[in-house]
Order: C-alpha cells, then sequence, then structure tokens
C-alpha cells in the first residue's frame, strides 16, 4: 500500500491501472488507528463523476459494518470514521473549505483540473487540531491528458519520470512523490476483462493509445513531434539515463526569454557516435534551466539573475560553441536591448531564426 510518510502521493499513467481501489484503500489504512480523528474527503472535478468512486466504494466497503449516507454523500464507519465524497468544479469553489480540517485529502483523475489552485488551496485543509495524527496526508491519481496534464506533469513526473522518487520541496517542506500504474499490474481487471489491453489499442489516436495504454505522459495529442517518447518497447527511446559527454562533442545552448512568463535555457551537445546508444549527430539536451515558479508562470527575474543562474550551473571547462536567443530580445525599445544586457552579464546571445515550420522540419525524422 502507499508510504504513509510521503505528504503528496500521486498514482498515475495507463487507464484500467486500479486508481480508483488506490484511493479508497488508501484512506482505508489507518481507519482503525485513528478512529473518529480518521477524516477524510474525496474530490473530483463533477458530481456525476464521483458515480464510480461511490459505486466502487459500497463494492469494497457495503459488509464491513459501514453506512453509506446518502443525504451526506459519505461513509461513516462504526468507530466514528469518515470518508466524504465532493466535487469541485470551478477553482473558486475551493474556498469553501476554508477553515475545513482533513487529516486525508484525495483528488481522482486530477488532470480535469485545468489548473493547480483548487488542488493547492485545499492542501491548506491538511491538518487536524484534534489529535496527534503522524500520517496525514494528501492522494491523487489521474491519467495522461486533459486540461491539467501539463501542471500535474511539471509537479508530479518530470523530476522523476519513472516514478518512486521522494523529492522534499523546498518552501513547504512535505515529500512528494510519483508512483506509475500500469494496466498489466490491475490483474483483476483483466482476468474478467481480457480483452481491455486490446479495446485501449483500438481507440484511434496512436499518441492516446501510449497515454492510456503505457501511461506515457510526454504523448501529447496534437503535438507537432508526435513521434517523442520516453520508452519504445519498454526500452530508453529519446530520454535516457545520464551518461558522462566527452568533453570534445560540440555544445551550444538555446535561450527563450520570459519574466511574468517562465524563461528557458536549454544546454545541447551534438554526438560524434563513439557513445554506442547516441546515434552520430544527434542532438542530446543534457541540462535545463527553467524559470517558473508555477504553470505558465514565471519567476519574474532580472537579466543579471538570469545571466548568473546561467552561469552558475556551467562548468568551469565547459565551452559553449555559440548561445542563441529569441530575436524578441535584440529589439530596441528605448534603450539598450536585452541582449546588450546579457552581454553586460558575461552571457552572449546570437539571434536565432525563429521561423517554426522551417526550424520543425529540420528536427523531426524524415
Amino acid at each position: 500500500m502507499a508510504a504513509t510518510w510521503c505528504d503528496e502521493l500521486f498514482f498515475g499513467g495507463a487507464r484500467g491501472g486500479g486508481k480508483s481501489d488506490y484511493l479508497l484503500n488508501d484512506y482505508a489504512q489507518d481507519i482503525d488507528r485513528y478512529g473518529k480523528h480518521w477524516q477524510g474527503i474525496l474530490f473530483r472535478r463533477s458530481y456525476p463523476e464521483l458515480s464510480s468512486l461511490v459505486l466502487r466504494s459500497h463494492r469494497l466497503w457495503s459488509s464491513t459494518g459501514a453506512e453509506w449516507k446518502e443525504a451526506k454523500h459519505q461513509w461513516q464507519f462504526p468507530n466514528g470514521a469518515i470518508l466524504r465524497f465532493r466535487h469541485i468544479d470551478r477553482d473558486i469553489d475551493a474556498r469553501h473549505y476554508q477553515g475545513h480540517q482533513y487529516p486525508w485529502i484525495g483528488f481522482d483523475e486530477l488532470t480535469n483540473w485545468a489548473t493547480p489552485i483548487a488542488y493547492n488551496e485545499l492542501k491548506a485543509c491538511r491538518r487536524w487540531a484534534d489529535a496527534e495524527i503522524s500520517t496525514k496526508r494528501v492522494r491523487a491519481s489521474g491519467n495522461p491528458g486533459g486540461p491539467g496534464h501539463q501542471w500535474v506533469k511539471s509537479w508530479f513526473i518530470d523530476y522523476a519520470s519513472s516514478g518512486y522518487k521522494p523529492i522534499q520541496d523546498s518552501e513547504s517542506k512535505w515529500w512528494r512523490m510519483f508512483i506509475p500504474s500500469r494496466v498489466a499490474d490491475n490483474q483483476i481487471l483483466l482476468q474478467n476483462d481480457p480483452n481491455y489491453i486490446n479495446t485501449l489499442r483500438g481507440i484511434g489516436s496512436k499518441e492516446l493509445v501510449r497515454a492510456w495504454l503505457e501511461g506515457d505522459w510526454s504523448a501529447i495529442t496534437g503535438a507537432y513531434f508526435d513521434g517523442f517518447a520516453a520508452t519504445k518497447d519498454g526500452k530508453p527511446w529519446h530520454v535516457i539515463e545520464p551518461f558522462q559527454i566527452p568533453s570534445y562533442w560540440p555544445r551550444f545552448c538555446a535561450y527563450d526569454h520570459g519574466f511574468a512568463s517562465p524563461f528557458c535555457n536549454l544546454w545541447f551537445a551534438v554526438s560524434d557516435g563513439t557513445v554506442p546508444f547516441v546515434p552520430k549527430d544527434s542532438l542530446v539536451v543534457y541540462r535545463e534551466l527553467y524559470g517558473a515558479e508555477g504553470p505558465n508562470v514565471g519567476v519574474r527575474y532580472t537579466i543579471s539573475q538570469i545571466a548568473d543562474a546561467i552561469l552558475s550551473v556551467e562548468l568551469p571547462d565547459e565551452r559553449m560553441e555559440y548561445r542563441r536567443a529569441d530575436p524578441s530580445i535584440f529589439k530596441f525599445e528605448g534603450g539598450p536591448s536585452l541582449a546588450e544586457e546579457f552581454a553586460r552579464f558575461k552571457v552572449v546571445f546570437s539571434r536565432a531564426d525563429n521561423n517554426r515550420i522551417a526550424g520543425w522540419g529540420q528536427v523531426r525524422p524524415s
């Protein structure tokens, strides 16, 4: 079962991976331990979407002595523990729960929320003043895709796409972790519906097949590079384990400016074919500096701060062949351009060609 020491845990990936059972059983772990103090609340985006969870909970708990209170939409257990089923349709609805306290909070299909606003506000309700509870936690589940795909991926997936690696948030000091779900792990489903995997394969969109069958968070419907995949046939493909890049490989940087929106600086090395698993002339992105404090929200760094951040992560003997940047930073608007400001702080950019169609054609394989 889930690690109760982890403040935030996201279980997600393939459809049919047992996410509903995960949420319900995670809550159930501490019913006997805390009794009436074990108060939980489980959210979905709309109330009709809760119906499958409610149905599943009846199958799990109807014979346990627990009582379903239809008017209150909650389970009440003999020792006083309660799990409430609620919905949050709009971000502003989360404010209705200000002042509430719950040691267990759950979110089903987290990617259905377009922004993290409601999720973050409701996390503040994870507390309990009436007794000492050492396993207070937030739990969530979801599939790739949906309006909230990017922020969920950014918060839970990007730092450890294979999962099982806890990370501590520098501000809240909470630990969070991603646990991948796979159809193959749900043996009960496959026994009762052995054709389910073939059903997913037949949904039409190859991106959705990768997302829903393989739990691939890099598969985005409508993306120009629709062939991008972290793995292929179970092996690393476009995302590989770190390796020692030969010092003689040419290196360069690409920069996209942002202030209110995020900035991004990528470091590339060009393979000469001497590393067996990296084809000749491949571009290897070996470092990223992404200035964001939330989905599409920049850190508002000054030019000197961005330049310092770029130079601070480069090694003393790391030589860039060149640095390219979005042409917008070379514009003169009544004073020195942003490119000139960067040059003052020892980060010298040359103008990139931002003709996207031509650029995409060069990167996309024929």
